[in-house]
């Protein structure tokens, strides 16, 4: 479910939607860099990342063919960015960590069901 990020600025669908968003900046460049493997092999396979990541809105970047946007969005190097919904950045992932933190960390961002 992740998106290609082109000219819509995610900050403005997070904002509209009230939903926290990732981006996963990467470079072919820079395939062997240990974050971008990392999140590739451990990471994005993870099941229960993949459970948390479906309530964000997902996007992919490419550092070399969308360089407006990683500027727009003050993105200068592979990993994975972690955006809350009024678009803020909070956590910025560029080598491995634990899952289990980030797992928390995004789950603080979630925002509660509406209520009945």
């Amino acid at each position: 479910n992740w998106q290609v990020l082109s000219d819509t600025d995610p900050r403005e669908t997070a904002k509209n939607d009230h939903k926290p968003f990732i981006i996963y900046a990467y470079s072919q460049k820079d395939k062997e860099h240990k974050g971008i493997q990392w999140c590739e092999w451990d990471l994005f396979p993870h099941e229960e990342f993949k459970k948390e990541a479906g309530e964000f809105n997902c996007y992919k970047l490419d550092l070399e063919n969308a360089k407006e946007m990683a500027k727009k969005l003050s993105i200068s190097s592979c990993g994975l960015y972690i955006y809350d919904s009024k678009g803020k950045q909070v956590k910025k992932l560029d080598k491995p960590t634990s899952i289990e933190k980030l797992l928390k960390d995004m789950e603080k961002l979630v925002p509660p069901p509406p209520k009945k």
